[in-house]
């Protein structure tokens, strides 16, 4: 009997990629779209295997006041997403049901 070891790292090309996004849209439909998600777990840092979602406003620029944040592209509605090794459908779906949740007619917004 033969028995292989293979790390992740021999198994797939490993590299990752944050996509940062600012949502129309005001903090409680921000707040609707966190909810809505299954798969994107909210997280302070985005390192891992799992995919993962963060507030920046209210996590690592929680310190500075709303004008330096906007000062650097950092918005109440901002939010950094960082893709894991789930199924690319699954967290399509995922992101669907979270904008769904958003409902931005209810905060008489435009889309």
């Amino acid at each position: 009997t033969e028995i292989y070891t293979l790390s992740l790292h021999d198994a797939l090309p490993i590299f990752q990629v944050v996509v940062t996004a600012t949502l129309k849209g005001d903090m409680q439909s921000l707040k609707r779209f966190i909810g809505g998600l299954h798969y994107f777990v909210l997280a302070e840092s985005l390192g891992g295997v799992e995919s993962m979602i963060n507030h920046s406003a209210s996590m690592s620029h929680g310190s500075m006041s709303k004008e330096e944040r906007e000062a650097i592209g950092v918005y109440d509605t901002t939010l950094r997403f960082s893709v894991g090794i789930e199924h690319i459908d699954d967290l399509l779906q995922d992101l669907d049901i979270a904008f769904a949740a958003m409902d931005l007619k209810q905060d008489n917004h435009h889309a």
